[in-house]
């Protein structure tokens, strides 16, 4: 409070209730102009706020202003990446090449469904020479569904950029027209090798080393396999305890990405292994946190 004026930020459902009204308060800091205060949702309860801001003079309603919808949250979800899928017809990324993929997405909630879901991917990588295709939508998602959008985002590889690497891409994923949440996942750029110049399908078995690494907490893991066959992907402790199972399906062939999320594990060394058909291997990552 300063000189009598007084500022509040007023919560409301997305029903339009009034949930709740906390004054805000100078944060300590001397002339830095910041208020601040903080709210805890409802436990368990998987809904959509706005915030409003309303100042007042003595605390009175007779001088007062309210401005409504200054910023917007939710505690539904989250909604975070499951798989991402080469679907060209050479799943191989290479210099020069285009590449279209798809992601499939994943609704942690338990009880709410979110709604009208799109998501919008961008690169800073100069290995990038355009996105084509960088929004898609994937309509309504129910708690514990992983929805596989119909359409594809499409990319193109610079062909100047150096074989070999992964790309970094940050994903923004929101409820209608709302951004709530953010994730981020690496495609594998290759050398031109390992090509099947019939069906341009990879032709060896694959696992790569996850990227980022050392990682805080998530991370994204590649593979690769040339027919389809049953692919398990497991993550386990450095004593040899299993602490996520990643993949657990037939898969068909092609070039996969998978995002290790680590949020629930301590900081330490941890083991991924692969193992498709007679096919394994094991690498090896560090979360720090």
């Amino acid at each position: 409070e300063t000189d009598g004026f007084v500022l509040f930020a007023e919560i409301e459902n997305e029903e339009g209730l009034l949930i709740d009204s906390i004054y805000l308060h100078n944060n300590g800091t001397e002339n830095d102009s910041i208020l601040t205060n903080y709210w805890v949702p409802p436990k368990l309860l998987e809904e959509n706020y706005s915030i409003n801001l309303h100042t007042a003079l003595n605390n009175t309603d007779t001088d007062s202003y309210k401005r409504k919808d200054v910023a917007k949250f939710t505690t539904k979800g989250k909604v975070v990446i499951n798989e991402i899928k080469t679907t060209s017809n050479d799943t191989i990324s290479n210099p020069g090449d285009r590449i279209n993929f798809k992601i499939s997405l994943f609704n942690e909630g338990i009880s709410e469904k979110v709604d009208n879901i799109k998501a919008i991917i961008s690169t800073e990588d100069s290995c990038i020479f355009s996105i084509y295709r960088s929004v898609v939508f994937y309509g309504d998602i129910l708690p514990g569904q992983t929805i596989l959008p119909e359409n594809e985002f499409v990319i193109k590889v610079n062909a100047e950029c150096d074989g070999d690497r992964l790309i970094e891409f940050n994903i923004l994923i929101l409820s209608d027209e709302i951004e709530y949440w953010s994730d981020n996942f690496t495609i594998y750029v290759d050398t031109v090798t390992s090509i099947n110049n019939e069906n341009s399908l990879p032709i060896e078995y694959k696992l790569y080393q996850n990227y980022p690494n050392p990682f805080n907490p998530k991370t994204t893991i590649n593979y690769q396999l040339p027919k389809r066959e049953f692919v398990k992907l497991e993550v386990f402790n450095i004593l040899g305890e299993r602490e996520i199972e990643l993949v657990n399906s037939f898969k068909d062939a092609g070039s996969y990405s998978v995002i290790f999320d680590a949020t629930s594990l301590s900081s330490g060394i941890y083991l991924y292994k692969i193992k498709i058909g007679a096919f394994s291997d094991v690498k090896k990552t560090l979360l720090i946190k």
